[in-house]
């Protein structure tokens, strides 16, 4: 399993938030029955510093995964009832452990 640290702007809080919108993002990517299953977002926090502008997140995924989930990051296509917000991904770093990227 991989770790990815994720820098958002602007804020998602909710990690189940997060988790659809890179569901739907793998999907645009790469269809329906894409492969890449088995990621989970471990914690979304607030970065006290920004005026809670862009939070910090991170994501556990299979080794095979990581590429395609950065590539969501980057690519992001956000579900419907989201449409209304732009959001950026940056993707910090990834690491074996959790202790790695945080």
């Amino acid at each position: 399993m991989n770790y990815v640290h994720v820098l958002a702007t602007p804020c998602v809080i909710d990690p189940r938030e997060l988790q659809t919108i890179i569901e739907t993002s793998l999907r645009n990517l790469f269809g329906d029955c894409h492969p890449h299953r088995g990621f989970k977002v471990i914690h979304c926090r607030s970065i006290s510093k920004t005026s809670g502008k862009t939070n910090e997140a991170v994501v556990r995924c299979p080794e095979e995964s990581t590429p395609s989930i950065r590539a969501a990051l980057t690519f992001v296509t956000t579900p419907p009832h989201l449409r209304d917000t732009m959001y950026r991904f940056d993707c910090i770093g990834v690491g074996k452990t959790i202790d790695d990227v945080s």
